[in-house]
């Protein structure tokens, strides 16, 4: 598999209701799902779309930035959902919106997989059919955009695309075999943890 899988680039609302195609204020491709707000009405977006395979992420993360016009308009409970029944709340994996969402403007969000709320069932891997992203009492305008599927061996928190420097072996200063050169301790070879000696300090 590949580290990254578009699930939706969100350049169109092809098979979504609750959102209209934003083209200014957009972080990837060339458009963003607007959500205009309805207090009256919480979700947000909702779809169903053929069935897709997810199971190379099952351990991963759903990354997408989400926009917010007003974070004290985010509303009591929200959800990002996603479900292999092409209906919420059965077969269902989800994450509660205001962990993630914590400040007006952009924010890029890291849904664990592993962290997500089952509902009524697994979701199937292999047969994700449906997403549904509400917000109960919000009043503020959201957008939509880049959601993708991240192998755990991608994950990216920065989104630097893998320019971050890659762990190193650790340096030893001193095994602490020999006690040459070094004062005020004698050595230690019964009560060690590493090596053949310790330095002992009485």
């Amino acid at each position: 598999g590949e580290p990254t899988m578009m699930f939706f680039n969100c350049d169109s609302t092809a098979g979504f209701s609750g959102v209209t195609l934003e083209t200014a204020n957009v972080k990837q491709g060339t458009g963003a799902w607007k959500h205009a707000a309805t207090p009256g009405n919480p979700v947000l977006a909702i779809g169903s779309f053929s069935p897709v395979d997810i199971t190379y992420y099952r351990n991963g993360f759903l990354h997408m930035w989400v926009y917010c016009s007003n974070i004290n308009g985010l509303g009591t409970e929200g959800q990002i959902e996603i479900s292999s029944s092409g209906t919420s709340d059965v077969n269902e994996y989800a994450w509660r919106l205001g962990n993630y969402v914590t400040k007006t403007g952009w924010n890029e969000l890291w849904l664990p997989m592993s962290g997500a709320e089952a509902y009524n069932g697994m979701p199937d891997f292999a047969n994700i059919n449906y997403m549904r992203i509400y917000a109960v009492g919000h009043s503020c305008d959201f957008l939509f955009d880049g959601i993708e599927f991240v192998h755990e061996s991608g994950y990216d928190p920065e989104g630097g695309g893998g320019t971050e420097p890659q762990p190193t072996e650790p340096l030893t200063l001193h095994n602490c075999d020999s006690i040459d050169g070094i004062s005020f301790v004698a050595r230690e070879t019964g009560n060690i943890k590493e090596g053949s000696g310790a330095w002992r300090h009485q």
